[in-house]
């Protein structure tokens, strides 16, 4: 009876060796890899939702830096209006205040108005009041009236024709227009020159 279970044993050894280690001498190598592939998998998810937040994040910053920009160049067309001739027969008087202002980089030292921070924007700009959504707050803009003496240049044998100055001097304007996104830390500063059309 020992003689056979012992035949037994022996047999179930080698057919166990046959297959790979014996039961007896595993220890627990595919529970190791398996932790190390969900742990990989773990690693790999999470990078995923990152990236995706971050790719949500800039598309959120495009948006407003674009609304920002269209906010701006709204406001740049509309206080181009205040010198146009089609708007206003006569251009108004710039004296300095409510956002009408002589050239500023022509004072010493030059004070350019693109350099401006919040408090002298919401100080001197004129607020446009288009009632535009998604922004802080309304864009402001300022018109300058500058000084450019064409007929004094063609004295000064610049090239410029005198003769064809007959209509008199251009009045030309430098519009700078501020416009602020869904935070006051998105800011957008657009600049045009506008010469005003003779009749």
């Amino acid at each position: 009876m020992s003689k056979n279970f012992t035949s037994v044993m022996r047999r179930k050894k080698m057919v166990s060796s046959a297959y790979g280690a014996p039961a007896n001498k595993q220890k627990g190598v595919v529970l190791i890899v398996g932790l190390i592939m969900v742990l990989l998998m773990t690693i790999v998810g999470l990078a995923a939702i990152k990236g995706s937040g971050l790719q949500e994040n800039m598309a959120t910053n495009m948006r407003d830096v674009n609304i920002t920009f269209q906010s701006a160049e709204s406001a740049l067309r509309d206080c181009e209006g205040l010198v146009d001739f089609f708007t206003v027969a006569t251009v108004p008087e710039f004296n300095n205040a409510d956002g009408l202002f002589t050239d500023r980089q022509a004072l010493t030292p030059p004070e350019p108005v693109a350099s401006w921070n919040n408090d002298d924007w919401l100080a001197n700009g004129r607020s446009t009041n288009m009632g535009l959504a998604f922004v802080s707050a309304q864009p402001r803009c300022v018109v300058e009236q500058l000084e450019y003496p064409v007929g004094a240049f063609s004295d000064s044998g610049d090239g410029v024709d005198k003769g064809s100055m007959s209509m008199g001097e251009p009045q030309l304007f430098r519009v700078t227009a501020l416009a602020w996104g869904y935070t006051e830390d998105t800011r957008v500063v657009l600049q045009s020159t506008y010469k005003r059309r003779y009749q």
